[in-house]
């Protein structure tokens, strides 16, 4: 119960637990459609006003919910229309691959990822009676995730062994009858596939699946466990098999073991590879210049103007140590470029507090303070460059043709178009003539051994001889 208190003859209502008082972010209102009708009409002052009672939201929060739809057939009072008038409404549905990347990342055991990669519609029932009890959902295979890891850990010790009457009786209280039936049958054929040491120790030799399912199933598999060190002889067992089944694993293995520096430019759609800190965001700073030219060019700012100084004299530096090894330049930039880094940061603070929340300028220097974490990462590692011009560059040629590219025909020839990209750009990078390495690789593919494709690549093949 909320309870107020009296101060000089007058009550007052202290802010709720949950309401915050400062700073910036969501409240987030889970379930909403879930609450009885009174507790939803609460919040129509929230929503309008920003404001229960007296208890005032800060500007910088937003008010989010969420709920089930009555389709879901699960507790739920329709949102009253005046409220429901207040909102912004998004439907929300199961998308596969986005599934698929959590489930890799989250360590659903890789026959369910790979019988739901054969069947797809199996992800989600949405037509699912309201008599069932268990019908196929991405949080029931989960569960069902559970339930094979918990049986795999007692035929570890003996006490089960196969797929037992006990194991399908509790995958059918997991996903229906129905999906347990298909699951079943794919798990006994999953069962009999090569063991992943076994192809890793053999990959040439290792046997090969026929069926579409159990090649889906071994690639799901591979890409579960591959590491730095077997990715070479896994790349050679899948080799053996058709292209996408490479690209599954590959993909699989990127998304489950990836981290290292990512430079990129601001682009919110980056924002949630760094949230698990397995990647880290190194920003560029062509971009946090380009915002002060722009700038610059348009009022001839003078604070536009020194800012664009001081980050030429970073650029300086660059040029003098670019090509040296990472640790010369890593060295160089600490006793040199961080200084001057430091000495930025301050004076930007200092010319915020003088201009206008609102000005141009203002917006300009917080896009700069807002990232200096992600612009400073340079500076402790010599592989890193101090912006993102090297990739735009590489791309410029996709950027002006992208409107005679806008069909690959599929998603495999929109892969076979970035494959050629790349080594059309590595070609560039190592000073081959992209055009004289296209010629030579393809006069000779066909006759090259397949287990040593690496000799065709650009920093390896020599084009005197083709």
């Amino acid at each position: 119960m909320w309870v107020g208190r009296i101060s000089a003859d007058h009550a007052e209502w202290p802010p709720p637990k949950f309401l915050p008082v400062a700073g910036e972010g969501i409240l987030f209102l889970d379930e909403l459609t879930s609450a009885p009708l009174m507790t939803q009409a609460g919040c129509y002052q929230l929503v309008l006003d920003r404001k229960l009672g007296e208890c005032r939201l800060p500007d910088g929060w937003v008010v989010i919910t969420a709920g089930n739809p009555a389709s879901e057939q699960g507790v739920h009072f329709s949102m009253p229309r005046p409220l429901r008038n207040r909102f912004v409404h998004l439907d929300l549905e199961p998308d596969f691959l986005n599934w698929c990347r959590w489930a890799v990342k989250a360590g659903i055991r890789a026959e369910i990822i790979a019988i739901l990669r054969f069947k797809p519609t199996l992800l989600h029932d949405p037509d699912a009676t309201f008599e069932v009890n268990a019908w196929p959902t991405p949080r029931s295979w989960e569960m069902a995730s559970n339930v094979l890891s918990g049986f795999a850990r007692r035929q570890q010790s003996g006490f089960f062994a196969g797929t037992t009457e006990i194991e399908a009786q509790l995958l059918e209280g997991t996903i229906s009858e129905a999906a347990t039936t298909e699951l079943v049958a794919f798990l006994r054929l999953f069962r009999q596939l090569p063991l992943i040491d076994e192809i890793l120790l053999n990959p040439d030799a290792a046997p090969l699946p026929d069926e579409p399912s159990a090649r889906i199933a071994i690639a799901t598999a591979l890409g579960r466990a591959l590491t730095d060190h077997s990715i070479p002889k896994g790349i050679r067992y899948l080799d053996r098999m058709p292209t996408e089944m490479r690209v599954l694993a590959m993909r699989d293995a990127a998304a489950r073991d990836i981290t290292g520096t990512l430079r990129a430019d601001g682009y919110a759609g980056f924002h949630h590879l760094y949230n698990d800190g397995r990647i880290h965001e190194a920003a560029c700073r062509a971009h946090v210049r380009r915002k002060f030219y722009d700038l610059h060019v348009a009022h001839a700012s003078p604070i536009a103007g020194e800012a664009i100084e001081r980050i030429a004299a970073l650029y300086a530096i660059e040029q003098e140590i670019r090509g040296d090894p990472p640790a010369e330049r890593c060295e160089v930039r600490r006793a040199r470029a961080r200084p001057l880094i430091d000495d930025l940061h301050t004076w930007l603070e200092k010319k915020l507090s003088t201009l206008s929340r609102k000005s141009e300028l203002a917006a300009v220097i917080r896009y700069a303070l807002s990232r200096w974490r992600a612009l400073l990462r340079y500076i402790d590692d010599g592989r890193i460059e101090i912006d993102n011009n090297g990739a735009e560059r590489a791309l410029r040629a996709v950027v002006m043709g992208r409107h005679n590219y806008l069909f690959a025909g599929s998603g495999s020839g929109g892969e076979r178009a970035a494959a050629i990209y790349t080594l059309i750009g590595t070609a560039k990078l190592n000073k081959v003539d992209p055009e004289a390495y296209l010629f030579a690789v393809l006069a000779r593919v066909s006759d090259h051994p397949v287990n040593r494709l690496d000799q065709l690549l650009p920093w390896n093949l020599s084009l005197s001889h083709s």
